[in-house]
């Protein structure tokens, strides 16, 4: 199944937070090529789940090129363990 290592950034006013720990999959369940993935990080001691959604990508015969994406923000959940 075509995956990708994802990395992140969140600048807020003075404070920058990185992630490097997600994976976005292919959405093998879905007609078309689509990714979809989330990381799970601490910001000032709360924990959540970033969800990367609607990633816009290039496809060569060898590689995907992620462009960009929507990201969502909700509180942890073990759900999406």
């Amino acid at each position: 199944m075509p995956h990708a290592a994802i990395s992140a950034r969140l600048d807020e006013e003075n404070v920058t937070w990185e992630f490097h720990t997600g994976m976005v999959y292919e959405d093998y369940m879905l007609e078309g090529t689509t990714f979809s993935g989330r990381v799970h990080t601490g910001i000032n001691n709360v924990e959540y789940t970033i969800f990367f959604d609607g990633i816009e990508f290039t496809e060569t015969e060898t590689e995907f090129i992620f462009h960009k994406a929507t990201i969502r923000f909700g509180y942890y959940d073990y759900e999406f363990d």
